[in-house]
């Protein structure tokens, strides 16, 4: 049967391009939907009306609105006749957030970074200084693309940090995870299953702090999710579904004595140059629902 598959985004990426490609094709409809549109209240039109599934990329979370534009999603999910979403909003905005993703990994025993939110620059250097051998990164809660990663101590970034506290209101504070590979492992699931999996070496010449991003540069080296080593391919699925995601890519870090750690589980992952089994296994879900 026929679906009419939406697409709530922001700025339009290939994934999205795909996902719709791969739903026209197996007979069935696509509506794309600017975040802006779910509106309600003076005789608007219902955007969500009609749809049999939808699929939440990114919103407006640049904007002071973000948290109450995701907030209302489920209210507006309900007034159309509880449509699926994925990913789940409430699970979503829980993964979006690196605050909030660091708080559920340490209560389920998720293996990541040693992290603390942090709330001024005193606070990061009180607690540096209880560690003073170590070196820390700190992040912005909803910082993408390696924007707002900055190592710490160093004299350098602390203007870089006091700008982006002044503006987010808090960040994280993670104990760096030594490593002499330059690579994260990539691994994008959906429904349980490791469909898209890879090594993203840095792209950047900092020993110090090797910044891997598929979207930024650097060598990525592809394997079958045959060959993902099994302690890595079970604990990238156990953390998506810790946050209670249908659709995610984990990253991934192996430090120098063996330890695999999850450093981050982006809830709205982009394709991979022209890898295209990920847009097409989220579109073969959307349409079974």
């Amino acid at each position: 049967m026929a679906k009419n598959i939406g697409i709530i985004h922001d700025d339009m990426h290939p994934l999205l391009d795909k996902i719709a490609q791969r739903v026209i094709a197996q007979g069935s409809t696509v509506q794309f939907i600017h975040y802006s549109a779910l509106t309600f209240g003076f005789g608007v039109a219902d955007c969500l009306k009609g749809l049999d599934a939808i699929y939440l990329d990114r919103m407006g979370e640049l904007t002071r609105s973000y948290s109450t534009q995701l907030a209302l999603l489920p209210s507006l999910q309900k007034l159309s006749g509880d449509i699926p979403i994925i990913n789940e909003p409430s699970h979503y905005t829980v993964a979006r957030n690196k605050a909030l993703t660091a708080q559920l990994f340490k209560e389920r025993g998720v293996p990541a970074p040693e992290t603390a939110i942090v709330y001024s620059l005193a606070q990061i250097d009180d607690l540096a200084g209880l560690q003073s051998q170590c070196k820390f990164v700190v992040k912005s809660i909803l910082g993408c693309c390696a924007d707002d990663v900055h190592l710490y101590p160093d004299d350098n970034n602390r203007a870089a940090i006091t700008a982006m506290l002044a503006r987010d209101g808090m960040a994280i504070m993670q104990k760096f995870v030594e490593r002499k590979n330059r690579f994260i492992w990539r691994v994008d699931v959906v429904d349980g299953k490791v469909i898209v999996c890879n090594q993203r070496f840095a792209y950047n010449p900092d020993d110090e702090l090797p910044i891997c991003n598929g979207t930024r540069g650097g060598e990525i080296v592809f394997l079958s999710p045959d060959n993902l080593p099994e302690h890595i391919y079970n604990l990238a699925v156990g953390a998506v579904q810790t946050l209670g995601l249908v659709v995610a890519g984990v990253d991934l870090v192996e430090a120098d004595n063996g330890e695999i750690y999850v450093i981050e589980v982006n809830p709205e992952p982009d394709i991979t140059l022209d890898k295209y089994e990920l847009p097409y296994s989220i579109a073969d879900y959307l349409i079974k629902l």
